[in-house]
């Protein structure tokens, strides 16, 4: 990257800036970066000349810009004062995160922020390994727009003191435009003295004197759960400088001004439907970091399991060496279920988490449901506070308030439910069943009945539910009558077998049941019987059997008669009921 022929280079970024020189030391020839303010040098080691990258100029410019911004500083400090050893400023928290590979290039997204970033605040949220910090890194690296920088902080749990909060905020944003907060930071050294608001009011007004736009950019906003600092924030927003603009990327919604900045046409939203991956974008992920060229099938699969999730994409690389191990990774990935373990269930409240594995056994969730499960009545609160944090999403289609969970994280709560509450998933399944039975959801209903392994309910619900299917008439039969085969069969293996409620192959029909028949059904009238069912009428009967409508007619007859009943509507619900097919 730079020439052996050079001794020396200045380096310009919205980062920082220094000189570079090429030294002489006891083993060979080194760079290394100075920077120089208020009569300090500072020095940081580059490398090697063919260590010389991009990444590593923009990392030393940060690195210099806080040490002087950290000496600097002190001189603002009381006489007599003594440092604060807690206000010592980590500099990578300053240091645009950069990738190991090159990532996958977001046009769209990229067009989007930088429209939004005209405005106030551009806010990303969205759940553990959605691609927050990378998309944002990559964009702010890329990012050209004359006369604008920017000023990157990873927030972390230790930022949770005003404090050191506003320390690393001004101290940010004095390394891009030197010495707009040193004052700020005086009073905000002696905090005891002045309150917080007179220290953004300070910084605010010194504001007037930027000449050029700043991007302030805070990664990992969910860290900060301090009432003052969220005060103090939602005031700093509101009086934000015209060149001044934000940019958050957290895990949940921020509890700042946000509606009234919708309202002011302020407030740029990315959440987490338009982070997923595309098929496009998963097919040139997996051939960026595994070198794997998937085909359209495989790249559909894999997007449509993950959801467009990047950590999820990730880890499946990982565990994937060659296409080989596609089918297995889309029926079960361990890496998947820890990383969800760990970053998602972990980080929750035992209140949230005994709410999460109660409901995972839930496809859509709404408070009365999951009061009735849980038999609490307070899940209207927990369900918003999981919306907040991006764990549940809602479901509009459906009329009500209705949630539900992202498909890999219901299987990893699931899992955990399974190997820590076993005891409990009988009596969840049998009260999902009962609600559901309740508000005439037989389908669903029947679903937990059979996981409660509960045979008399089961067998009770499937005659219902076939019974309101064959009232409702053909076409509502034709469409449901693999549902109906299935009733059937689960009934048979209810009867014959209490506890599995495993669907068995058909019985043949020489060993088909025939108490209540006044005489066996034939082959023929078996065939003519299973289409009946199906909703065909006497010509389609006719036609798939080459046999005659008037054939049809007498066949119809023949079961009636056997059957005893009177109707073709009476015949088919007889030999559900019977479980002649």
């Amino acid at each position: 990257m730079v020439s052996e022929q050079h001794t020396s280079f200045a380096f310009k970024h919205h980062s920082g800036s220094f000189t570079a020189r090429h030294e002489r030391q006891r083993n060979g020839w080194y760079w290394y970066a100075y920077r120089k303010r208020d009569g300090h040098m500072h020095k940081t080691y580059l490398g090697r000349p063919a260590e010389m990258s991009m990444a590593r100029l923009t990392q030393a410019a940060t690195t210099l810009s806080a040490r002087a911004e950290q000496a600097a500083a002190s001189q603002y400090r009381k006489p007599g004062s003594q440092p604060q050893s807690s206000h010592v400023i980590l500099n990578e928290k300053f240091t645009l995160p950069t990738a190991t590979i090159e990532p996958i290039e977001r046009p769209q997204l990229f067009k989007y922020l930088t429209s939004g970033v005209r405005g106030k605040l551009v806010l990303i949220t969205a759940p553990a390994g959605w691609g927050k910090t990378t998309l944002l890194s990559d964009w702010c690296g890329k990012l050209q727009i004359p006369g604008w920088s920017s000023a990157w902080i990873s927030l972390d749990s230790h930022d949770n003191d005003p404090r050191t909060f506003w320390s690393h905020i001004l101290t940010a944003l004095n390394i891009q435009h030197q010495g707009i907060a040193d004052q700020a930071l005086a009073l905000l050294r002696n905090v005891e003295d002045h309150t917080i608001h007179t220290v953004l009011k300070t910084f605010l007004n010194a504001c007037q004197q930027l000449t050029g736009d700043i991007i302030l950019l805070l990664d990992n906003y969910q860290a900060i759960q301090d009432s003052t600092i969220q005060q103090t924030f939602s005031f700093f927003l509101d009086h934000l400088p015209a060149r001044l603009h934000v940019v958050i990327a957290s895990r949940t919604s921020p509890p700042l001004p946000l509606a009234r900045l919708r309202v002011q046409g302020a407030l740029t939203e990315i959440r987490s439907q338009q982070l997923r991956f595309s098929l496009e974008e998963t097919d040139a992920f997996f051939k960026r970091t595994q070198d794997i060229v998937l085909d359209a099938n495989e790249c559909a699969a894999l997007t449509a399991r993950t959801e467009g999730w990047v950590a999820g994409l990730q880890l499946a690389s990982l565990s994937m060496q060659d296409k080989q191990h596609v089918d297995i990774y889309l029926n079960h990935n361990r890496y998947i279920r820890d990383y969800l373990v760990e970053e998602v269930f972990q980080q929750q409240t035992p209140e949230l988490q005994q709410f999460l594995l109660q409901t995972s056994i839930i496809n859509r969730l709404n408070s009365a449901l999951c009061d009735e499960i849980r038999q609490a009545s307070d899940s209207q609160s927990l369900l918003e506070q999981l919306e907040r944090a991006n764990l549940c999403l809602s479901v509009s289609e459906q009329p009500g308030h209705w949630y539900s969970y992202p498909q890999l994280l219901q299987e990893t709560l699931q899992h955990l439910l399974q190997h820590t509450y076993p005891h409990q998933l009988q009596q969840l399944h049998q009260r999902a069943s009962q609600w559901h039975e309740q508000q005439g959801q037989l389908e669903t209903a029947i679903y937990h009945a059979t996981q409660a392994e509960d045979a008399q309910t089961t067998h009770r619900l499937l005659v219902l539910q076939t019974a309101e299917q064959v009232a409702v008439g053909r076409q509502q039969l034709g469409h449901t009558f693999q549902q109906v085969k299935m009733n059937m069969h689960a009934i048979s293996a209810v009867k014959q077998e209490p506890v599995r409620l495993s669907i068995p192959t058909p019985t043949p029909p020489e060993e088909q049941p025939t108490k209540e028949l006044l005489e066996p059904l034939t082959r023929r009238e078996q065939e003519v019987l299973q289409l009946l069912v199906s909703g065909a009428s006497n010509r389609e009967i006719a036609q798939s059997l080459v046999i005659s409508e008037g054939t049809v007619k007498k066949h119809v007859f023949n079961i009636c008669s056997k059957l005893g009943v009177q109707s073709r509507g009476q015949a088919m619900a007889k030999s559900i009921a019977l479980a002649l097919l």
